[in-house]
């Protein structure tokens, strides 16, 4: 299964997640590109200022990925739903660029059903 830590470069979980079998894709910042990899992660995409990485990830993962967990909030949620596969879960925990908009089911289930 695969996990996709957003803001990664000290992402404390990432331990587990690889115990447990996990592919860890993270995101992280120019300059934080190399402490994701002393993480530990397995695929490490550059996201600075629009955060675009969507595409990158479908071509990692075409079907998506198991499980995102986001930190960032309003810049980077959508972005991140949109990299979910097929019941997928998506971990929302902080708000640092401000509180993500309200998810309204119906748009995102005709993408594919996910678990909210």
């Amino acid at each position: 299964f695969q996990h996709m830590p957003h803001a990664c470069s000290g992402w404390r979980n990432r331990e587990m997640a690889k115990l447990q079998g996990a592919t860890v894709v993270a995101t992280a910042s120019s300059h934080k590109l190399e402490a994701a990899q002393a993480a530990g992660a397995d695929h490490i995409l550059e996201c600075d200022n629009h955060c675009k990485f969507a595409s990158k990830v479908k071509d990692l993962f075409p079907n998506g990925v198991d499980v995102v967990y986001d930190s960032i909030g309003l810049k980077t949620a959508d972005e991140l739903l949109s990299c979910l596969k097929l019941r997928g879960a998506c971990v929302l925990y902080g708000n640092s660029s401000g509180s993500p908009a309200v998810i309204f089911p119906t748009p995102t289930l005709a993408a594919g059903s996910w678990c909210m």
